[in-house]
């Protein structure tokens, strides 16, 4: 994983050391900058809106679940079928 990231920041600067070492200083000012905290309104607006993903997720979850299995098994029994 971490060759792999190394070849994407070495392709992204064109292999430059230098360049690697600014690259690599600059994207983690901006992580840090950006971990900053939140106002108010808005942690308490993505708390909400987290809630309403997670309850979301709860009913679809077995809706989905419960499709899956259907069309599978109708799809053995199409296979069944065909096989008689």
């Amino acid at each position: 994983m971490k060759e792999k990231t190394l070849r994407v920041v070495q392709k992204l600067t064109g292999g430059n050391a230098a360049r690697n070492v600014s690259f690599v200083l600059a994207v983690s000012v901006f992580a840090n900058a950006a971990s900053a905290e939140l106002p108010a309104w808005a942690t308490s607006m993505f708390s909400e809106v987290s809630t309403s993903v997670t309850d979301v997720l709860t009913v679809v979850g077995p809706v989905i679940g419960v499709s899956l299995v259907g069309f599978t098994i109708i799809r053995l029994i199409k296979r069944a079928a065909r096989a008689i």
